[in-house]
């Protein structure tokens, strides 16, 4: 009732109506006139999120956002994810639980190696924010003040300690705070691989989005070990990265899954045990990635290889394609187009 010509309409029950945490509910209004307000693919990949309350991402409980034509009626129908911008109004029970930091621990670094961690928390309501209260983090990592994500790669040995602030999103803010620390090591001597940390695609992250499995040939002057894999990461990138470590003929050696990765450059993983290679023997490095988007440059192979001594990625044509892939799943890559340089990598240490 008591309705403008246009914006907001707000509309009280006779009686509130009581509603549980964690639970989906719907709500929804009906026109006998049409010319609804919209907005398409708002809610395709992600919610909209305003604590504590949570409109929900498609396919999260059933479609959003919904409608039925004809008399009123609960919508079941949905069209491209729509925001059809239907609210409603909500009074929470009391203050909300106590917030905490759940982090208690971090990861130790490693000078020239990548490093990941986010950083946790309970209670309040959510979104938090995050920042440093005392101290400092190692050199060349940095703290993301909406995710609490701690990224970067360290820079300088030693043991770095700090205290870290959660501020959660209520309308008289909680914070929390926690003290934590960081051991960094030094860098291991004498290990190579095909592409420098500095090296970066022409095209980090393909369109494709395919679930597929990529590699690339190559040999060492030497006898040594293969201590893991990298590959470099674009954005979209995302899911569960498997390395591995085949013959040139399609037995697997190693396996390994990427952990703790950063959201975009250069991902390492080391295999339990070292690897032994033998010199002057091909054989081919692949990771599996579940969301596509690889990194490539085409033509890279086509007519020499890439050599970083005593490493080697080879000429397409010598001891098979180069580069090399396959869809579907983690299975020995044996295709190939034009070839690409798909940007994966060894850890080779010589005897």
């Amino acid at each position: 009732t008591n309705e403008t010509a246009t914006g907001w309409q707000q509309v009280n029950f006779a009686t509130p109506v009581a509603i549980a945490a964690n639970t989906t509910y719907v709500a929804s209004y009906h026109t006998t006139t049409g010319h609804y307000s919209y907005d398409y693919d708002v809610f395709a990949t992600a919610g909209v999120d305003n604590p504590p309350l949570h409109a929900l991402r498609n396919g999260l409980d059933g479609p959003n956002a919904v409608f039925a034509y004809g008399a009123s009626a609960f919508p079941t129908l949905t069209y491209r994810s729509t925001n059809y911008w239907v609210d409603v109004v909500f009074a929470p029970n009391g203050a909300p639980p106590a917030l905490t930091i759940t982090t208690t621990s971090l990861p130790s670094g490693q000078v020239g190696a990548a490093y990941s961690a986010t950083l946790q928390a309970s209670g309040g309501f959510s979104p938090y924010s995050w920042s440093m209260s005392a101290g400092s983090l190692p050199g060349g990592l940095s703290l993301n003040t909406s995710s609490g994500a701690l990224s970067g790669t360290p820079t300088t040995v030693g043991s770095f300690s700090f205290t870290v602030q959660a501020r959660d999103s209520s309308s008289t803010p909680q914070t929390a705070t926690q003290a934590l620390s960081i051991d960094v090591s030094g860098a291991p001597s004498g290990v190579y691989t095909i592409w420098p940390a500095t090296a970066v695609p022409t095209n980090p992250a393909a369109a494709d989005f395919s679930i597929v499995e990529v590699g690339v040939r190559f040999r060492s002057d030497v006898n040594g070990v293969i201590v893991g894999l990298r590959f470099y990461k674009g954005n979209g990138n995302t899911g569960t990265h498997i390395g591995n470590l085949w013959t040139n003929t399609g037995t697997l050696l190693a396996s390994a899954t990427f952990t703790n990765e950063t959201a975009t450059g250069w991902q390492q993983v080391n295999f339990a045990t070292p690897v032994a290679i033998a010199a002057n023997t091909t054989y081919v490095a692949s990771y599996h990635t579940t969301t596509g988007h690889y990194s490539y440059d085409y033509d890279v192979f086509a007519t020499a290889g890439v050599d970083n001594p005593p490493l080697h990625a080879l000429r397409n044509g010598l001891d098979g394609p180069n580069a090399v892939f396959a869809y579907g799943a983690s299975a020995f890559p044996t295709l190939t187009y034009r070839s690409t340089n798909y940007w994966v990598d060894v850890v080779f240490a010589p005897n």
